[in-house]
């Protein structure tokens, strides 16, 4: 089931969500098995004129943008040799990128950091 939502504020400025929730259930010889898998996105987005005296070196709007992901997934097996789900693959990555943009002499500049955990 996915979800976006996004925003557009005065000045230009986008923010915008993204969410996917899946949930999977199954059965086989061995028993049942369960499946979930949750991922959300946050991004804000923007730029603004080069302030006073960088207006004169920046050729083009300083641009920024963030972006959080985080995504869950676990999967289980229910047998007849336990009580409750007994999961077998559990993983949780969350990621934060920061990037900024602008244009100096005919040459586009960008920076970006990742963070990945």
């Amino acid at each position: 089931m996915p979800i976006e939502v996004r925003v557009t504020w005065a000045g230009g400025v986008v923010t915008s969500y993204r969410a996917t929730v899946r949930d999977v259930d199954g059965t086989d010889p061995t028993g049942d098995t369960e499946r979930d898998r949750r991922t959300h996105a946050f991004t804000l987005t923007g730029s603004l004129r080069p302030p006073g005296a960088w207006a004169r070196t920046l050729q083009a709007p300083l641009t920024a943008s963030i972006l959080f992901q985080y995504q869950a997934e676990r999967r289980c097996r229910d047998t007849a040799a336990s009580e409750g789900c007994v999961a077998f693959f559990d993983e949780l990555i969350r990621s934060l990128n920061l990037q900024l943009g602008t244009r100096v002499s005919d040459v586009n500049l960008r920076l970006q950091l990742t963070y990945t955990d």
